[in-house]
């Protein structure tokens, strides 16, 4: 019987120790986490290059692959290649918003960030100055990042 007891009794220790873990390593940095940083905006809006500034950081411990950004309530964007982004990067992903080039700009941090390549958007609308839109980042592990009050310069 002591036997017994003993046996279940490490059973739940390892279950309680492996919990544990894998909650310290996703509150590590150990997952994936992804910063949207406050100067994104959307601006050009008094010219025909009207263009979207995503400023974004890697805070977790796994490459992020972005594949598709939504600025509410007007537009869809998917990427031609996912932006990847490796754990610590600190970049800026910018492209038109009628599609077209995307430019990834690694700021910090090492290997640098890459993809996108082009931006095929559903878009309905032209950017009005001194409104605010929500921007949402979709990651391939089904995670949406959102930063609500971006402002259109």
């Amino acid at each position: 019987m002591n036997l017994d007891r003993r046996i279940i009794f490490g059973i739940i220790l390892v279950i309680i120790i492996g919990a544990a873990a894998g909650v310290y390593y996703m509150q590590s940095g150990g997952g994936e986490r992804l910063d949207i940083r406050p100067d994104t905006r959307l601006y050009g809006w008094r010219t025909k290059e009207q263009k979207v500034y995503i400023h974004i950081t890697n805070i977790g411990g796994t490459t992020i692959e972005v594949f598709a950004i939504r600025i509410l309530p007007e537009g869809n964007y998917t990427f031609y290649r996912d932006i990847t982004i490796p754990p610590g990067v600190d970049c800026v992903i910018e492209f038109s918003i009628w599609g077209g080039p995307v430019n990834v700009t690694t700021l910090s941090g090492s290997p640098p960030a890459e993809g996108g390549v082009f931006a095929s958007p559903t878009w309905s609308g032209n950017l009005t100055s001194g409104v605010y839109r929500t921007v949402m980042i979709y990651t391939r592990t089904g995670n949406v990042y959102t930063l609500d009050h971006v402002e259109v310069r």
